[in-house]
Order: C-alpha cells, then sequence, then structure tokens
C-alpha cells in the first residue's frame, strides 16, 4: 500500500498538481493568464511624421499695400510746399465748397475728384479754340472717350484700393485735356505723359499680382536673399512713385500755362524731361531685375496684363495725338488768314 502511494504522489508531481489524499475526487484549477496593465497612449510626438529636411516653408506675399502714402510723406519732407500746392489746385478743380475738409482730409475729395474727372471725360467732347473760333472734333474725340472708357474701372480700383493714389490719378487725368488740346508738337512733353500713364498702369498691375517670396530665388539670376529681394521691390516703388508725383506737378504746370503757371509760379519748375525721365527708368528697371529675380514667371503674368491694358491705353493716346493732329490742320486751313499763325487758348479744366 504505501508503495502504491508513493507511485501516486510521483505522477501527480510530474503533471504539476498536489498530491491529493486517497479517496478525494480531484478538483480541477482554472489557470487565469495574469493580469496586465492597459497599454499606454501612443506618443503624440511619435505620431506626427518628422519633416523632411529639405521641406521648403510656406512663402510669404509681397506686399504693396501703402507704398503711395509712404512716397506722398517721402515728397513731402522734400518739397511740402510743392506737393501742397498741386493739392491746392486738384481741389479747386473739384469745384467742392468744403474748404476746411478739403485742407483738413484732401484726400476723399481727391478720390471723388478721380471719379468726376473719368465721368466727364465719359460724356464729354473735345473742345478745341484756333485763331479765337472753337471746333468740336465729334467722331475722333468720341473714339478717345471710348477707349479712355477701357481703363476707367482700372483707375477707379486703383484709386479705391490706395486712397493716396488719388493724387496721382487726379494728376494725370487732369493732363489728358491739355495733350489732347496741344496744337504745337511737343514730343518731350508728350513723351512724359505717355510715360506716366504706362507707369501708373503698370505698377498697379504690379500691385494686385499676388507675388510670392519664397525661401530660394527661383531664378537664380541674383545673389541677394529673397527677403531683401522684396524688402528692395518694396523701397524702389516707394521711390518711384515719389518721382512720379514729382513728375506730375511739372507736368502740370508745362501744359496749363495760362492759369496753374500763375497759380505755381514759385515752383521754379525746369522741362528737363529727359534727365526725369531718365532717373525713373533707372528705378523702374531695378524693380523688374528684383522681381525677375524672385520668379520669372511673376513677371511673365504682369507683362501679359501690361500687354493687354498697354493696348487699350495706346489706342487713348494714339486717337488723342489724331485729334490734336486733325484739328490742327483744319483750323490752320478754314480760320487762318494767309499770313497769321494759330493760336490756342490752353487753361486748366
Amino acid at each position: 500500500m504505501r508503495l502504491r502511494e508513493k507511485l501516486h504522489d510521483f505522477t501527480h508531481a510530474l503533471r504539476g498538481s498536489s498530491p491529493k489524499p486517497p479517496g478525494r475526487p480531484a478538483t480541477v484549477k482554472l489557470l487565469v493568464p495574469d493580469a496586465q496593465p492597459p497599454p499606454e497612449p501612443p506618443n503624440q510626438s511619435s505620431a506626427v511624421q518628422a519633416e523632411p529636411k529639405d521641406a521648403v516653408p510656406p512663402p510669404q506675399r509681397l506686399e504693396f499695400q501703402g507704398c503711395w502714402r509712404e512716397a506722398y510723406e517721402q515728397l513731402q519732407e522734400e518739397n511740402g510746399d510743392k506737393v501742397h500746392t498741386f493739392e491746392t489746385f486738384l481741389l479747386q478743380q473739384s469745384r467742392t465748397e468744403d474748404t476746411v475738409r478739403a485742407e483738413s482730409d484732401p484726400l476723399p475729395l481727391l478720390q471723388s475728384l478721380v471719379e468726376d474727372r473719368l465721368q466727364e471725360i465719359e460724356n464729354s467732347r473735345f473742345k478745341i479754340t484756333v485763331a479765337g473760333k472753337e471746333f468740336v472734333v465729334r467722331e475722333q474725340a468720341r473714339r478717345a472717350v471710348h477707349a479712355i472708357r477701357s481703363v476707367k474701372e482700372f483707375i477707379s480700383t486703383a484709386v479705391s484700393a490706395e486712397p493716396h493714389a488719388a493724387l496721382a490719378w487726379a494728376g494725370a487725368l487732369l493732363l489728358l485735356h491739355p495733350v489732347a488740346k496741344s496744337v504745337v508738337q511737343d514730343e518731350h512733353a508728350m513723351s512724359a505723359f505717355e510715360n506716366i500713364s504706362n507707369i501708373l498702369v503698370r505698377y498697379r498691375l504690379v500691385e494686385r499680382t499676388n507675388i510670392e517670396i519664397y525661401s530660394k530665388s527661383s531664378s537664380g539670376v541674383s545673389q541677394k536673399p529673397p527677403e531683401e529681394l522684396g524688402m528692395s521691390v518694396r523701397a524702389q516703388t516707394v521711390k518711384l512713385y515719389a518721382k512720379i508725383l514729382g513728375f506730375q506737378i511739372r507736368l502740370a504746370q508745362h501744359f496749363c500755362k495760362s492759369g496753374f503757371y500763375r497759380f505755381v509760379d514759385d515752383l521754379g519748375v525746369s522741362d528737363d524731361w529727359n534727365d526725369l525721365l531718365d532717373t525713373i527708368t533707372r528705378i523702374d528697371n531695378q524693380i523688374t531685375l528684383d522681381l525677375d529675380a524672385l520668379g520669372r514667371h511673376t513677371l511673365k503674368d504682369i507683362h501679359r496684363e501690361v500687354d493687354e491694358t498697354r493696348r487699350r491705353l495706346g489706342e487713348s493716346l494714339d486717337l488723342m495725338a489724331e485729334v490734336r493732329d486733325e484739328t490742327r490742320s483744319k483750323g490752320n486751313q478754314e480760320n487762318t488768314p494767309p499770313g497769321q499763325t494759330s493760336s490756342l487758348k490752353r487753361g486748366c479744366l
């Protein structure tokens, strides 16, 4: 009996169970696995994939908002009296009775002046006085006005977006009639007016173009960092706008010699058009180089819009020259007695 018990205990030991006393039924033990701690939440930082080392940061937009204001302030510091005189003259053309408001805040009135001038150009006919007799060139003027209307909304948008630009656009619009009425051919003055018109339109297109500055230049034509290129474009644009405003004061005096000349005869203006145009051209060329360095696709977009707008604007200028030449010829043939020269009554509008 003892040997049987030893064998029984040995058998259970091999099976991993405790020996049970004989005569008692064996109980089944359920093996439950040990409780495991709950899994830790995934590390948020490890869930985010690491950015590649060569990732390009998002571009920054080149902002032109405020360039006209800075140019206006810059010109005021250099020639405050001239700016005030020019503003006063332009405000007189608006026929406003609110002189107090005009002195304290001229920009809204200048904006209204631009809109009024655009409407007048749209509705009016060019009147030319030759040898004491007034002529109305109907068909040619109608076609010229139609060309001007093609950029009417464009000019309105420019003035609305940048109130300080109203001074430049008001000056440009006031020069339209003297240019159209000019009987004596003046190539230098006409070239000056054409350059100002083209530059104003072109840089309005630049202002509304989405120019993006990346961390690396896309063209590789400049050694300047892109951020420095962007700052250079803006600074040069402000400088260009200040030159345009100063240029318009001189052009206004040149064209409006019967009224405006006496009003600003203390400005000491000289007609050094070539020097002034050379200065503006150099600034414009530098801006173009910087824009090209930022990305040639930017210049392509601007040039495409410029070409279309310049086509419309050029049509306007060509038709105004046609009005001038045909009126001069008509006046000389029909109204100038033999031995006399024709004369033109020119005045500010």
